[in-house]
């Protein structure tokens, strides 16, 4: 593997890092039942995605294949929260707050989603492609799962620019 390989890892470890701490502040500040269940669940994924990124860190580090590494990740599938989006509460004064948290969580994932992105299109080996894309899915998934959730909680729409394909 390619010392460019190594670089983009250790940088996604990073970024990986920065949402998971990011999610277990807001996780601590917030008391909105739903945003709690949405930030609990992207604890658990982006510490999903730490871990698998060290791991092939370190297998590439070694010379070792990844390809176990990431055939067990690609077949780990959380479950995003399934939202009644009939039954959630809306909150009757925004707090800037909650709103802050939200963008930011927006911000964190979009990020993800292009860089993800920008090392898939460089990308030839298969397993790292593969890695790559289940990535690059699961952080346009949870994008779609914060606009989701923050329409319903604030009532309204995000920026056209926000909003998931």
């Amino acid at each position: 593997m390619s010392k460019e390989m190594i670089k983009w890892v250790k940088f996604a470890i990073g970024l990986e890092d920065k949402g998971l701490n990011f999610y277990r502040e807001c996780l601590k500040k917030t008391h909105h039942p739903r945003a709690m269940e949405l930030f609990d669940y992207l604890v658990r994924v982006e510490t999903g995605h730490k871990k698998a990124l060290e791991n092939i860190l370190d297998a590439v580090l070694e010379r070792e294949s990844i390809k176990g590494i990431v055939d067990d990740m690609v077949k780990v599938n959380i479950e995003a929260p399934i939202f009644d989006k009939g039954s959630l509460d809306k909150i009757t004064k925004q707090t800037t707050e909650l709103s802050a948290m939200f963008n930011k969580a927006l911000e964190f994932e979009q990020i993800g989603m292009k860089f993800y992105g920008e090392q898939l299109e460089k990308e030839t080996d298969p397993d790292v492609k593969r890695l790559l894309t289940k990535l690059k899915g699961d952080e346009v998934l949870h994008r779609k799962e914060i606009v989701d959730l923050g329409y319903f909680v604030f009532g309204v729409p995000p920026p056209d620019d926000m909003i998931p394909d």
